[in-house]
Order: structure tokens, then sequence, then C-alpha cells
């Protein structure tokens, strides 16, 4: 394709001997599609398939383990520890080769960050003798003979990447996995020559590098590496960029600068409260450093912003992730001019990093067909098109209309406020989550895109139905706030949309129940304007259904604006100036005065619609919090799922 755009992106690169389309790289990230076994499956390989036709350059592998079950990351575990793991691996090898991209293989070693049930029992192993909380054991410190192992499994690896016809291999020395573990000053503590100073903590990896170079000549060798572990005493730009020369003078022929570990992970998969390119100003000293390229990653969302790091000279190539689960045709559509129809990332972490985090496969909040690719080739005509009425403008809503549309049926949408995205016009308030709208725009460009109808504040009841009489009806009519206490004067309780909205402006100081991820980020929302917040959470955990690096960037927030937090405290009675709590641990009683009070304890299904219609004889669907309070994951995807199945 000839791009009309951006220029410097979509530039021919190379990195070694392999020659790049473009200068658009996947990044890889754990997606979990595969067998029990470890084995890339169909999933992985039309998963892959779809970016590598949607325009990228490079795609580079999620990670496959050199030693299995002591180095797996997670639950099942990609491997490339035996011969039996090279024809699958061929498969996707050969179907992103059809759409012309180039693939490399990462290839890993957990270390101390997996635990005894992903080793299955066997002794984790590390560096040194540091543990990763989590993992709830200490690991074994490697001895030299073992560190000798080590680099062979690495080189073994290596040959049946070649031998499954990748174009290269990427070694995983970054995020604080087994490798990571050795460059690190704040992991590493050995007084060998694996140990000490920056020339013998990079040894390892040099010592892999040639391995490989022995072994496969001019096979091109990514090193990915952290510019920043993010942790106290870790590893800083400047010695990152010393240990990077070391890799290029043994032989690597490109550095790939990630940052973190699992005790930094919002530097690794930066949320939607950091900005685009978050990382480029730490890449910086390492490229200076270097004659052969760099790849720099962390939140590059826009084509033109990642254009412009390129033309500034910041990086050489680009490699996106979470961007390319969220539209698969994120290249293509950048190079034909047609940024406005890129699906947008928002940089939630919820349906990728949080499900990986919990050993489930990978999904996206705001595209339901990732890891579906396979199954929705091809777009089914109806037979028969029917007439659908959409109640409810939230994603669900949208997701439901654009797609009955591309199915050729009749849609028309009526949403009961003047603004397309339900809750996430709310979401979208504080600044720090200013990344929402942008689906939100999406969502109301694809509309008109589409021809799609769209009557605003039009409330739709049982009379509006049978005048407008549709063969379908879909309630996507979303929630209201839950307020399951008795208000001590017999009012109304002041809510999280009640804020949000400016109905209602805390001053001063306010006490907010519920630390769930409404509550936390209405506290940081309230702390940023001068507001002294209290926060009450009935459970052990802020935002516990959040993936880590948010969890991470809330709790940073209350410490920097100084926000009060009761955990373990469960609400007992409210009072005029005060909350009686109950400390769930000791069983004391606490009191926690007043002088604002905001609810922010969840979502009430509003299925008022929905429950009028009953009876009537006609097709009805519930989507979103309607059907089930839950995230825009569960309202995309059931909105999908039923077109699949019923349209």
């Amino acid at each position: 394709m000839m791009g009309k755009k951006y220029d410097n992106l979509f530039s021919p690169g190379q990195i070694g001997t392999l020659k790049l389309r473009n200068r658009v790289v996947m990044a890889p990230i754990d997606s979990i599609f595969r067998t029990e076994e470890g084995a890339f499956n169909e999933q992985h390989c039309f998963y892959l398939g779809a970016r590598a036709a949607g325009g990228v350059g490079l795609i580079i592998c999620d990670n496959a383990t050199v030693d299995y079950p002591r180095g797996a990351v997670g639950s099942k575990a990609a491997r490339l520890d035996q011969n039996r793991f090279t024809a699958a691996l061929n498969e996707t090898v050969q179907e992103v080769h059809l759409w012309d991209a180039a693939i490399i293989m990462q290839i890993c070693h957990a270390g101390r960050q997996t635990t005894l049930g992903g080793s299955q029992g066997i002794p984790l192993i590390s560096s040194s003798a540091i543990a990763w909380d989590d993992s709830g054991t200490i690991p074994v410190e490697l001895s030299i003979a073992e560190i000798q192992e080590l680099v062979h499994a690495f080189g073994d690896a290596a040959e049946r990447a070649h031998t499954a016809e990748c174009d290269g291999v990427e070694i995983h020395a970054c995020n604080g996995y087994l490798l990571s573990s050795f460059l690190s000053p704040a992991l590493n503590m050995r007084g060998d020559r694996y140990g000490g100073s920056t020339a013998n903590r990079g040894r390892v990896v040099v010592d892999i590098i040639k391995a490989i170079k022995d072994r496969l000549g001019d096979y091109p060798i990514s090193v990915r590496m952290n510019c920043r572990d993010g942790i106290p005493g870790g590893l800083e730009p400047e010695e990152a960029a010393e240990l990077a020369v070391m890799f290029e003078e043994a032989g690597a022929d490109v550095i790939h600068l990630s940052a973190g570990t699992y005790e930094a992970s919002s530097l690794t998969f930066p949320p939607m409260m950091f900005p685009q390119g978050v990382r480029l100003d730490d890449v910086q000293p390492i490229k200076k450093a270097l004659t052969i390229p760099v790849i720099a990653v962390g939140r590059f969302t826009e084509p033109a912003f990642a254009d412009k790091a390129i033309a500034d000279g910041k990086t050489d190539f680009v490699a996106l992730g979470r961007a390319l689960l969220a539209d698969p045709e994120w290249a293509n559509k950048a190079q034909s001019g047609k940024e406005e129809d890129i699906r947008p990332c928002i940089g939630c972490n919820h349906g990728c990093i949080f499900r990986i985090d919990r050993d489930l496969s990978m999904r996206c909040n705001v595209n339901p067909d990732l890891g579906r690719e396979l199954t929705t080739i091809g777009v089914k005509a109806p037979a028969e098109a029917r007439k659908v009425m959409v109640v409810g403008a939230g994603p669900g809503g949208v997701e439901f209309a654009l797609r009955a549309k591309e199915r050729g049926h009749e849609v028309e949408i009526y949403e009961a406020t003047s603004n397309v995205g339900g809750q996430l016009n709310l979401a979208q308030i504080p600044d720090f989550k200013a990344e929402v709208g942008k689906i939100v725009k999406w969502y109301g460009h694809m509309i008109n895109k589409n021809g799609i109808t769209l009557n605003f504040n039009r409330r739709v009841t049982k009379e509006l139905v049978e005048e407008v009489n549709p063969d379908v009806v879909v309630i996507a009519t979303g929630g209201q706030p839950s307020v399951p206490f008795e208000h001590p004067e017999g009012g109304e309780f002041v809510t999280y949309k009640d804020v949000l909205e400016g109905k209602v402006t805390p001053k001063g100081s306010a006490v907010v129940i519920g630390g769930g991820a409404t509550g936390a980020e209405l506290a940081v929302f309230l702390a940023r304007k001068d507001v002294k917040v209290t926060l009450i959470e009935m459970t052990d955990v802020i935002a516990a259904g959040e993936d880590p690096s948010i969890q991470q960037f809330l709790l940073g927030e209350f410490s920097k604006h100084g926000v009060t937090v009761h955990l373990n405290t469960k609400v007992v009675t409210i009072c005029k100036d005060k909350v009686d709590c109950l400390d769930l641990l000791t069983g004391n009683s606490v009191e926690v005065p007043y002088t604002n009070l905001v609810v922010a304890v969840g979502v009430e299904s509003d299925r008022a619609l929905f429950d009028e219609l009953q009876g009537t004889g006609r097709e009805l669907y519930r989507i979103g919090d309607c059907y089930k309070v839950g995230t825009i994951l569960e309202a995309t995807e059931r909105a999908a799922r039923i077109i699949e199945r019923r349209f």
C-alpha cells in the first residue's frame, strides 16, 4: 500500500539483515492463545495474522520459555524448550509472512517472577536470592554452571525459532524476569563475574548473544531491556546505555527499550493516566550511545505522534502493543489517511493486562473481536433484514448498532441524553481519564459514517416502541448509582454522578464511601481540587477490579495528596454529621466525621423498560449494565456475541 501520510513511520526499515516494509512494530504481549502444553494454536495464528494483514512491518511474537516449567510465565506458558514446539510456531510464521510482515520470536525465562504453582513446584531461580513478594518464595541464586546451562538453553531456543522460519529472535532481558534480574543493580547482589560492575551484570546477555551468533551467523537478534527499572536502586537510563553498547558490540542488531518490573508495572504497561511516548526521554541516552537502531515502546496510540518521534530522531521504530489489540488495522488506516477510523486504545489495561495477570486469555474492552479473528472473518449478510431499535447509546448499544448495520439490518438508536457514550461520559471527566473520551468520539464518528439514525433526548416508552414497531428491541439503558443506605434526614445522598456532573461541588473536606474503581478515582478527582478526602472501603484492596498498574497510580495519588483510607471498614449507620463503621479486622467501632459525604459504592441496573416490554411478544435483548453491571468489555462482548449467533 502506498502511503498518503506519515512518510517517516511508513518508510522502510532494517534490523541487521532483515528488511522491513515500515517502522511499525507489534510489541509482544502474552496472549495466552495456546494449547495447555504450551504450543501456539490456531487462535494465536489468526490473532497475529490479523495484525500482519493490518499493515505492521514487524511482529515480535509473545514470549516463549526456554526452560519449562521453571521458566514459565504464568499458566499455559508458550514453550520453545523442545523441538516439538517448532511446528506450531511455524504455522503462525507462515500466516504472518503471507501478509508481507516479518516476525521474530521472543525467548524468555521468568526467573523470580513466577510462582511455585507456575513452576510446578520446582524452586524458582534468579541472579540473587531476592524475592518478588507475590511469588510467596525466595528464589535460588544460580551457580555459574547453571548460568552456562541457561546460555545453552537460550541458544537452543533460538535455533528452534530459526527452524520455525522466524525472521529473528528477541532476548527478553527486561521487566524483572530472569535476565533482567542480572542487569538490575537492585536485584543482582552476586560477588562473581556475573555480578557487581555493569560489565559483569551484563555478561550473561552478552554470552547469549554470542552463543546465538556462533550458531546462526547473521541471524537478527533483538535485545529487549529496561531503560529504567522503576524500583529503588534499579537500572537507570545512563547505565542502560552502557549495557546496550555492550550488547551491540556482542552482535545485537537492535535494542528494544521497555521499563518496569512486576513491582512497577505502570512503567511496563503505562495506563491512560500517562502521556503518549512516556518513555521517550529515557530512550535518548541509549539511542545516542548506539549505532544500531532502537525500538521505543510505551503508549504510542496516534499515528502523528509516532511519526514525529521517528522524524525527530528519538527512535528508529515504534512498538505498539495495546493499540494493535484495539485495532489490528491501525497501520493500514494510518497509512491511508483514515486516522479517525482507528478504534482507539484507551489504556484501561482491563481486558488485556488485568486478565493476563489472572492467567486468563487476553481480551480488549473496546474490541470484542480480539482472540476471535478466525470466527469473525467476513461479514454474513442476514437471511432477512430486520428493523432494530437500540435503546441507549452507551458502549454496548453502539457496538450492537454498528454490527447490526454492517450485516445489513435497519438500525436506529434512541438515547435519553444528548450524548453518545453512556457511563463513559462520566468516566472521562477526571483529567487523568481523558483518554476515555477518544472511544466516545470514535463511537460518534462511526455512527455517522455508517449512516445510523441517532435520536438524542428521546426517552423510550412502551408506547414509543409500539409506534416505531421494530422487529427487535435492544435495551442498553445502563444503570444508576446504587445507594444502599438510609439517609438520616430522609433526603437523598450525594453520589459520584452528582459530583462528576458538577451538580454538587464538595469544598474543604469530603468522605467518600466506596473504594472500588469509581470511588478511588473520585477520591483522586477531589483531592486534586484540594479537597481533603477520607475514603471508606469494606475490602482490603483499593480498586480491586483494576490492574495493578492502575492501582499503583491511584495509591501514588493518595500518597501525594494526603487521602486518608480506611480499609476493611464496613459502614453501619450514616448519621447527620458522622459515619458509624465497623473495623472488620478488629471488631472495633470506627467513627468518621464528615461535612460532605459522597456515595460511590456501585451501580444498579436500569431494567424498567425491559420489564415493561415483557410479554409484548417482541424480540428483546439486554446489553451492558442493563443486563449485568460490569465493564466495557462485558457490554461490547455481549453485543458482539448476540450479533454473531442471532443475526
